[in-house]
């Protein structure tokens, strides 16, 4: 059996080539016109929602995500001004305003490559890589594996405290832009889909950090025992500070907020979750390789 994974056989959405307009800009310059002299761009990400690109655009490097607005779906969202590139411009300004990192935006445009209407959102393009092609080539160390586990759950914690999930927050959205033994900084690249949290904070975090284990899982490199704790433990302690002279937190290790007796419940919430959650497999691997060889 080859050990070469499989490229997907679909459409790619290429960029649009003619009627390109303008529908929100953050940064200066005729994107328009740098849009449509763009070629050869590089294939990052591609599946039937869209395909993503690396290309540089005035300059600067960018991402590029290109996304059909054909559909009934689609075409609704975009009278609402809701579609997904839409949603992350929001998002993306929301997340920045509370000091939670993410690729700055910097403009949306439309338009149609052959009869194909499109959508594109162009990122700044941030270095580094995924947590989850992190885990699949396991390239860093004990304990820069631990920072990042940490990190994840502090941005976790961050968002629910603010009253909001984010309901896609896998490894692959999320890229290490620098780590070392000591820290570990991570900046959220897929931000269309956060929501308002329904229920307790506590049961927000535990969503996220169930969906942080089961995109591995499913990929087959699930995250060590000891990287699960790390993130647990850190979410629990951000959630439940622990001040021995605190009436509300006395010294004791049977109290509900006591840090060992909340790691343990959270432990207990996101096992929960892993274990309904049906069948892990992602129905398009983010470790396979885009294939940018068709085009719609």
């Amino acid at each position: 059996m080859s050990n070469r994974p499989p490229v997907y056989d679909h459409a790619v959405f290429r960029p649009p080539d003619h009627n390109t307009r303008l529908i929100a800009r953050a940064a200066p310059g005729n994107w328009a016109a740098a849009l449509g002299d763009l070629h050869n761009p590089q294939c990052l990400k591609d599946h039937p929602k869209g395909t993503v690109y690396r290309a540089t655009l005035l300059g600067r490097d960018c991402i590029i995500k290109c996304s059909p607005i054909a559909s009934p779906k689609r075409r609704l969202q975009t009278l609402l001004r809701q579609t997904p590139a839409q949603k992350h411009w929001k998002n993306a300004l929301w997340l920045r305003a509370h000091n939670i990192p993410t690729a700055p935006p910097l403009a949306i445009l439309r338009g149609t490559h052959d009869t194909t209407p499109v959508e594109c959102l162009v990122l700044a393009f941030l270095p580094g890589s995924t947590v989850l092609d992190h885990l699949a080539a396991d390239d860093l160390s004990t304990a820069e594996q631990h920072r990042v586990a940490e990190t994840l759950a502090t941005i976790a914690c961050r968002l629910a405290t603010l009253g909001v999930r984010n309901r896609d927050p896998k490894p692959s959205n999320l890229i290490v832009t620098n780590v070392t033994p000591e820290r570990a900084e991570l900046a959220v690249i897929d931000c269309a889909d956060l929501r308002h949290t329904r229920k307790t904070i506590e049961h927000a975090v535990a969503r996220m950090l169930a969906a942080a284990y089961i995109e591995p899982l499913g990929c087959g490199i699930p995250p060590r025992r000891a990287l699960c704790a790390r993130a647990i433990r850190t979410a629990a302690a951000a959630l439940h500070p622990h001040h021995p002279h605190h009436p509300h937190h006395p010294d004791h290790p049977d109290h509900p907020h006591h840090p060992t007796a909340a790691a343990q419940q959270l432990w207990k919430h996101t096992a929960a979750i892993v274990s309904t959650h049906r069948n892990p497999t992602p129905a398009h691997n983010p470790l396979t390789p885009a294939s940018p060889t068709r085009s719609s």
